[in-house]
Order: C-alpha cells, then structure tokens, then sequence
C-alpha cells in the first residue's frame, strides 16, 4: 500500500557506492578490526621509541646530583603557567584549524585530545608521525585531515615567529637598560 511505511523504498544513499548492506558490514567490521591492530602495533612502537630515549639518557640522569627543596606554591604557579601554554597552544591550532576548514568547529575538549595524544608522536624517529596522528585523528572527528595538518606547520611557523620577535624584543629592551 501507498501509505505503509514498511513497503514505502528509500532512496539509497550516495556514500555506500553501490555496495550491498552486508557487505558494507563485513567490510567495516575488517576496517575497525584492522585499524585497532594498528592502533595496538603503533602504541608499542612509541612506548618503544619513548625507552629506548628515556635508557640512552638515563646515565646522564643519574650522574647529576639531585637537590631538592619543594616549594608547594611555586610549583603550583609553575604547573599552572603549563597548562596555560599547553591550552594556548591548543586553542590557536584549534582556531587555525576552523579557519582552513571552513567553519568546521572542533569542540576544545576533543582538540586537547588529538593534539595532546599527537604530541607523543614526537618521539618516534622521522618527524612526520606527529603531523600524520594529528591528521588522522583529525579526520575521525569529521575535520578535514588537511586542514589539521596544515594548521600544525602554521602554528608551528607562528610559534617560532613569536619566539624570534619576543627574543629581538627583550635584547633591545635588555641593551636600552
């Protein structure tokens, strides 16, 4: 009947490409099957990476002697200072981010997450891996792969660029004293 919704057909959607149901199933179940494996594959290789810096350093560590007198608030204001430079840089890879992707917004709580979990990255030879996590996280949360990456090479270009002009800044305000 016209009016029975069980009978009425969909129209089919323009993002299966023309592949069965059960198939698409199958296909994306060997996907995410496939991708945790290199999820669990490439954890290994960072935690890896990350020993095998921390050992041929750990000498060095040792040889030093340690010295020690905490002061709760100024560890405190010093934490604090961190994590400020930590969500700073965040927001302004973040506010690159939307502006290359077109208004595409990506809620700050979820930008601290690929961003801070692509950071690790840094420690495994080749420095590709960071830019390359940064994007495929990216992608995961429905943000353009390309606008990820190419926000994290300007925000990289403008956190040097602030760091050159504060430096010139503070040895023409040092030398005017």
């Amino acid at each position: 009947p016209a009016g029975c919704m069980r009978c009425r057909r969909s129209r089919r959607s323009p993002w299966r490409g023309g592949i069965s149901i059960s198939t698409e199933r199958r296909l994306q179940a060997r996907q995410r099957k496939l991708f945790a494996v290199a999820q669990l594959v490439g954890a290994a290789l960072l935690i890896w990476f990350i020993g095998r810096e921390l050992a041929s350093q750990w000498n060095d560590v040792r040889a030093q002697p340690l010295e020690t007198h905490v002061r709760p608030l100024t560890l405190a204001v010093s934490a604090a200072i961190v994590l400020a430079t930590y969500a700073l840089l965040i927001q302004v890879w973040r506010i690159l981010m939307v502006a290359a992707a077109g208004g595409a917004a990506l809620p700050f709580w979820r930008a601290a997450r690929i961003w801070s979990i692509s950071n690790l990255w840094r420690y495994v030879p080749g420095k590709v891996w960071q830019i390359g996590a940064m994007s495929a996280m990216a992608q995961r949360e429905r943000v353009s792969p390309v606008a990820a990456a190419g926000s994290a090479i300007l925000s990289t270009v403008l956190n040097i660029a602030t760091g050159i002009a504060l430096t010139l800044l503070l040895n023409l305000l040092i030398r005017a004293c």
